[in-house]
């Protein structure tokens, strides 16, 4: 912090805040992407002229000043969030403060490779390691800017969102390379135009595989799935009696069953169900259907569920459950990515004034799940398997891979994510939050279905489009909540916000699986950016014994 004070000059602000600002720009609640491809020019460009002792300063800032701005919403979940939301955006400027240092070093030992070389190299293990450190943080890369670019997005099943980093950071790197050969302080070693054509390449190289993988959205027929979307803000699920939250949802399924809609499956959102569900016991069984589907759906709550065993300490989870028509559970998945201070508080046994950060007074962390589920989609005519994914596991690129077959076991059909977004009042939290469910889908070829409170609820097919939903008209009355009928077309991302913050209820059958690359190809997925972190080192380590710059 000293060595940071001391660099302290308002000349140096400049650049770093503006790439931040830009770089907040490229994301929601603005959302233009294409100032993702630029956004770190004028920090770059910054950190080439300064000595090691500014450039950290110079990331410092940027990072207080992106993350502070994108984590905003965090703010509004509750007073004492905005503790927490100061020491995430602390903990993810670390990581940009590291990124200033390493981009630093291989720019002075390489100059000859500029910022094309430099930025690429690492900002991919930091991302990466941002993902993995603690409980990770896989928000805000750089290649989520391009979530909304169908064709780029199909790169995500060969490298995931890192992939689309790299290609942003490489533009990124050459722009910044010609800004500084124009005003004479690039080292010209390697031409400007060669650096152009090979990364021109690249994109358009990118684009062109984008576009050959595209295909159409196919249904499985006879696989309707209904979306329960109530419209509780966290306060009043605190306070709201369970009476109450109950009827609530009743009355969308009495809705959902006057319009003549019978769907297999009915999903809640995560911990909406208003009980606690005693799951003690209930282990894998085997599920066998009855010869007649019944009249009455399935349903998978999204609960907080009580495990009892004989003589040990009770344990609760985050769970989702599955039940029969008839109430039978079949099987449960229990969250294992939990969200510290929401989930849990870290470190309260040793650092007791941890515990001001959360939003509760009272103990209400969770236990860790052990196993990923494989649920079977009861009575579809055809035998389908989904996998559950609750909350912020949307970020967890590995719980995905590992249910679509990377552990070696059956791969899943379909994934499930539930979860619970009435902490953030219609923020841009939302949007975020569906954006990372286009990047699970492409990575796995599987379609991802997204049941929320407070939305955004929705279908994202295995090419990472998010379906439109049209309205199903013919309402029993004008207070019941409305009916939308998944399409094949394309939800424009300017409209997502239409199905925040309302009752809703969503139908549509199950999307059908794209032809995915080979399994051995796609373990490379997550761990090909730990290979770039030692390409990344060695470069530092073994660069020119006479840096150029310090």
């Amino acid at each position: 912090m000293r060595i940071l004070l001391a660099s302290c000059q308002p000349r140096l602000l400049g650049p770093p805040i503006l790439s931040a600002l830009l770089f907040w720009i490229a994301f929601f609640p603005v959302h233009w992407p294409w100032v993702g491809w630029f956004a770190f020019v004028p920090w770059l460009a910054g950190i080439a002229r300064q000595s090691n002792k500014q450039r950290l300063f110079s990331s410092f800032a940027f990072g207080v000043g992106f993350y502070g701005l994108a984590l905003n919403w965090m703010r509004v979940a509750d007073i004492r969030m905005v503790a927490t939301w100061a020491m995430l955006a602390l903990w993810a400027t670390l990581f940009s403060v590291i990124l200033g240092w390493v981009v630093g070093k291989i720019y002075t030992r390489h100059p000859q490779g500029g910022m094309v070389l430099a930025f690429p190299m690492a900002i991919l293990p930091i991302e990466w390691m941002r993902a993995f450190a603690l409980e990770g943080f896989p928000w805000y890369f750089l290649g989520h800017t391009q979530h909304d670019s169908l064709p780029l997005l199909q790169l995500a099943e060969l490298g995931g969102a890192y992939l689309l980093t790299l290609l942003v950071a490489l533009v990124n790197g050459l722009l910044a390379d010609i800004w500084l050969g124009k005003n004479n302080f690039y080292p010209n070693s390697v031409s400007i135009a060669l650096k152009t054509m090979g990364v021109g390449l690249i994109v358009a190289g990118s684009i062109l595989y984008g576009y050959g993988r595209l295909g159409p959205t196919e249904w499985h027929e006879g696989t309707e799935i209904a979306v329960l979307q109530a419209d509780h803000p966290q306060g009043i699920r605190n306070s709201a009696g369970a009476d109450q939250v109950r009827l609530e949802y009743q009355e969308m399924i009495r809705t959902l069953f006057l319009s003549g809609l019978k769907p297999l499956l009915l999903i809640w959102p995560e911990t909406s169900y208003p009980a606690l569900v005693d799951i003690t016991g209930l282990n894998n069984g085997i599920w066998l259907p009855e010869k007649e589907r019944p009249n009455r759906p399935s349903q998978l709550l999204g609960a907080s569920t009580l495990v009892e065993p004989k003589g040990q300490p009770s344990k609760q989870f985050n769970s989702s459950v599955l039940f029969d028509p008839k109430g039978v559970p079949i099987d449960h998945y229990d969250k294992i990515h939990r969200v510290p201070f929401g989930e849990y508080v870290p470190l309260k046994e040793w650092i007791p004034f941890l515990n001001m950060l959360a939003p509760y007074d009272h103990d209400y962390s969770i236990a860790m799940g052990e196993k990923r589920t494989r649920f079977p989609l009861p009575y579809s005519p055809n035998p389908l398997l989904f996998g559950a994914a609750i909350c912020y596991e949307s970020g967890d690129s590995h719980h995905f891979w590992s249910l679509a077959g990377g552990d070696g076991k059956p791969p899943v059909d379909f994934f499930i994510n539930q979860s619970n977004d009435g902490w953030f009042h219609g923020t841009e939290e939302h949007e975020q939050h569906l954006l990372l469910l286009r990047f699970r889908a492409v990575e796995t070829r599987r379609p991802v279905i997204r049941a929320v409170n407070m939305g955004i609820s929705a279908w994202v097919d295995p090419y990472g489009r998010v379906l439109n939903p049209k309205e199903i008209p013919g309402h029993p009355s004008k207070n019941d909540p409305k009916i939308f009928a998944m399409t094949k077309e394309e939800l424009p991302t300017r409209e997502w916000g239409n199905f925040k913050q309302n009752a809703v209820v969503l139908v549509g059958p199950v999307p059908k699986i794209a032809q995915g690359i080979t399994k051995d190809w796609a373990i490379l997925q997550g761990s090909w950016p730990g290979i770039v972190a030692l390409g990344s080192l060695a470069l530092i380590l073994f660069g020119n014994k006479k840096k150029a710059r310090d």
